[in-house]
């Protein structure tokens, strides 16, 4: 439980420091994704979609966006029992790339 913490946050620094590296936003309509990721992230226009395997991963995506600006607009639980996932939508504040803090 604990590796997956550690990887959602390693994950959301990474593309911080991507984007800051590049001096660019976010790239329009991509998959933020790997095979051996803990969630998954993709942008939309100016929206980010994210889904978690789990309420701890939700919990700390959640604090981690909003408490930076960013709006969760939409949360939806898919499937039941261990199958369960938790996909949230968030609207990026400055309309392209996120605000991390």
């Amino acid at each position: 439980m604990i590796w997956n913490t550690i990887l959602l946050i390693l994950f959301l620094t990474l593309i911080y420091f991507m984007n800051k590296k590049n001096k660019s936003k976010m790239k329009e309509d991509a998959v933020y994704n790997e095979a051996d990721n803990s969630i998954y992230v993709r942008s939309q226009n100016d929206k980010l979609f994210i889904i978690c395997n789990n309420m701890e991963q939700v919990d700390k995506v959640q604090k981690r966006l909003h408490k930076s600006g960013n709006i969760m607009i939409n949360f939806e639980e898919w499937d039941e029992d261990e199958d369960r996932k938790y996909m949230i939508t968030f609207q990026i504040r400055d309309g392209r790339k996120p605000i991390y803090n």
